[in-house]
């Protein structure tokens, strides 16, 4: 009979792991990269049948910023909010592939929205090099933090005994023109 109910119990628990496992993987949801706790960005991603791909994605972030090296410290956040809605948005093994129209063109962004082990988030360019977006789980839609653009806003990182992560690294120009509307 014991041995009976150890049994019951490790199913129960690898059940219930593995349920805690998909929650964990499921990009669906509010997530929120902060600085000190201030919300810089936010993604919304909800499962939406009628949209391309499955799923219905918006990204609200300042309108334009630069990130150094690391991608661990946000400055020059100017122009005040945007918020872009994904064109598409597919499922992959890891997370999202989203494809976001440029606020101020007519061209299109590739990006992947990867869910990490430890239940955060990253967003990063695909088709070109650059920082990557540290995002971390909400629970709600948070609103943007009205943010100084002579001010440097290190960026939380989940997991860290002190989640500010601050390194040395120089600020990063844009790669190109247009790369300032996104913050690369």
């Amino acid at each position: 009979m014991r041995r009976m109910v150890a049994a019951i119990a490790l199913l129960l628990m690898s059940m219930m792991s593995v349920a805690h496992a998909q929650e964990a993987g499921d990009p669906e949801g509010h997530w929120t990269m902060t600085s000190r706790g201030q919300v810089l960005m936010r993604i919304d991603v909800t499962r939406d049948s009628t949209a391309e791909g499955g799923w219905h994605v918006v990204w609200t972030r300042p309108a334009q910023f630069l990130l150094n090296r690391e991608s661990t410290v946000l400055t020059k956040a100017e122009g005040g909010s945007v918020t872009q809605v994904a064109k598409s948005a597919e499922s992959g093994e890891t997370g999202l592939h989203i494809l976001f129209l440029s606020p101020r063109s007519t061209r299109t962004e590739a990006m992947d929205f990867t869910i990490q082990t430890d239940g955060s988030a990253t967003l990063g360019w695909t088709d070109t090099p650059g920082p990557t977006l540290i995002f971390q789980r909400s629970d709600r839609p948070a609103p943007l933090a009205t943010l100084d653009p002579e001010s440097s806003y290190p960026i939380d990182i989940p997991g860290a005994a002190d989640p500010v992560r601050i390194t040395g690294g120089d600020i990063a120009a844009p790669s190109h023109p247009a790369a300032s509307e996104g913050g690369r």
